[in-house]
């Protein structure tokens, strides 16, 4: 679009507001360069108008495009504060109800986590990974969707306790005795406790 608008196949563009065209300065910038230099006009549903040729509408456009980004930052600030907080609560984040805990994430299901330390008993002492899947779906323990167990599924399933466990070590808030049982069990079978692998 800016390439169109340099080489004039578009003379105006039109968007919500002008964080929707940028919200960093530097970039903000070359947009007013295009007022300036190929006479383009930006015009905002729901922000004001101003008139990048003159002085006063390009330092208009500057101070809005400093408020976007500095609006933008502050969202990722507090998008990152809210995941260390899930983080140090030993919560998780999204992607439907987590294996081994209930739908609200924080309950744990001790028949799943049961599941998770007896998979890594088993590949530890020796045991396929595709038999112990193979078993686990002949009796019925299914997956959180409740489904049955593949390679994919499984390890991906094991791979998010393992996140878990390492984002609350970064965190620096332990949980509960069970949980780091658990969470430890999943970086066992992830990493093998006599260095085999996921996949042996």
């Amino acid at each position: 679009m800016l390439r169109d608008a340099e080489t004039g196949r578009i003379k105006v563009i039109i968007a919500y507001t002008s964080a929707r065209t940028t919200r960093r300065p530097r970039e903000n910038e070359d947009l007013i360069d295009l007022g300036e230099q190929h006479g383009v006009v930006f015009q905002y549903v729901a922000s004001p108008g101003f008139d990048l040729n003159a002085a006063n509408g390009r330092m208009i456009a500057r101070i809005l495009a400093a408020s976007d980004a500095g609006t933008a930052e502050t969202t990722a600030e507090l998008i990152t504060c809210k995941k260390l907080e899930r983080a140090q609560a030993g919560g998780f984040h999204g992607d439907g109800r987590p294996y081994e805990y209930k739908k609200d994430g924080k309950m744990p299901r001790l028949c799943e986590i049961k599941v998770v330390i007896e998979a890594v008993c088993r590949i530890s002492a020796g045991e396929s990974q595709a038999s112990v899947i193979r078993s686990f779906n002949d009796r019925g323990a299914k997956t959180a969707d409740g489904r049955l167990w593949a390679v994919g599924n499984f390890e991906r399933t094991i791979t998010k306790l393992r996140l878990r466990y390492l984002r609350r070590q970064r965190s620096r808030a332990p949980g509960s005795p069970r949980e780091e049982r658990q969470a430890h069990a999943a970086l066992l079978l992830g990493c093998g406790s006599q260095g085999r692998s996921l996949r042996h």
